[in-house]
């Protein structure tokens, strides 16, 4: 399946779009900061498969065609994962969550809401 933009604007369609790193990479990386936020993105799929995670869902401007992203929205599906491998960093939501944006250039929540648009990618990438 294939990252679709629907508007001008573009915004995802509401949905999940399933999809594998390749394709993210390829989409989403077309400026230098938004490959920094790869880097950041990919470090944190590859933590959470080793925690047991399987499913990753990435939202938020870094989705759009906005060439400068501040960083990455990702949540977590906990199906899985061994909370005793988990990094603390992972778990860290003060200051803005601030120490994940440090670690990863982003920030990540388990999954608990309902994601408008997204993007499903497994934790593996």
């Amino acid at each position: 399946m294939s990252i679709p933009y629907s508007n001008a604007n573009g915004n995802l369609p509401p949905g999940r779009h399933t999809t594998a790193w390749p394709e993210v990479a390829d989409k989403l990386g077309t400026t230098a900061r938004r490959q920094i936020l790869l880097m950041g993105l990919r470090h944190a799929l590859l933590d959470l498969q080793a925690e047991g995670c399987q499913t990753v869902y990435v939202d938020g401007s870094f989705v759009t065609n906005k060439p400068k992203p501040v960083d990455f929205d990702a949540c977590w599906d906990i199906t899985g994962v061994d909370p005793a491998r988990l990094d603390p960093v992972q778990l860290t939501f003060e200051n803005g969550r601030a120490a994940q944006k440090a670690c990863y250039h982003g920030a990540l929540a388990t999954a608990g809401r309902r994601r408008k648009r997204c993007i499903a990618l497994a934790a593996a990438g």
